[in-house]
């Protein structure tokens, strides 16, 4: 956390983790990684079976590593929380998140805060939602959220109730 190694720090981190088999929990918050230097973790990742925490905030990964993520996340099925905070993700990253949500039984908790989606955003994460069972925490406070967005998310969670989802 906070090492601020970069992409080509992270290449050479993820060699490491392609044959993982003890790592249950990892923290690269405040690296300065990017899109890039998530895609070298992604691929070293997306084999894992034991990887259960992921902490990727603060390292601007944008819509392009969104789109990793999904990638990710449809494949691996031992991570059960990701913390995604202030990634500068937008509508179009929201959307992938939410693509990857639809069919994963894994994750419990996402931590989708301070990026910058937005109502659109919540609007396809909402529908993302609607046939996953697993997801039981969702954190989407400080993305500048609109009161039909708000109003949106809450009638999503009436069809199908959640504990713990925090929209502020």
């Amino acid at each position: 956390r906070g090492n601020d190694i970069g992409a080509e720090g992270i290449k050479h981190l993820a060699n490491s983790l392609t044959n993982n088999k003890t790592l249950t929990s990892l923290d690269l918050a405040d690296n300065g990684i990017g899109d890039e230097g998530l895609k070298y973790l992604i691929d070293a990742l997306v084999n894992t079976t034991i990887l259960t925490r992921l902490d990727i905030s603060n390292n601007n990964i944008g819509d392009d590593g969104a789109q990793y993520i999904y990638d990710f996340l449809k494949k691996n099925k031992t991570l059960t929380e990701l913390v995604l905070r202030e990634n500068n993700i937008g509508p179009k990253g929201a959307e992938h998140i939410a693509d990857a949500l639809r069919n994963n039984t894994s994750l419990k908790t996402l931590q989708f805060v301070m990026n910058s989606f937005g109502h659109e955003g919540v609007e396809y994460l909402m529908d993302g939602l609607q046939n996953n069972m697993t997801l039981s925490r969702l954190y989407l406070d400080g993305n500048g959220l609109d009161g039909e967005a708000t109003k949106l998310a809450i009638a999503t969670l009436k069809t199908k109730p959640r504990p713990n989802i925090d929209i502020s």
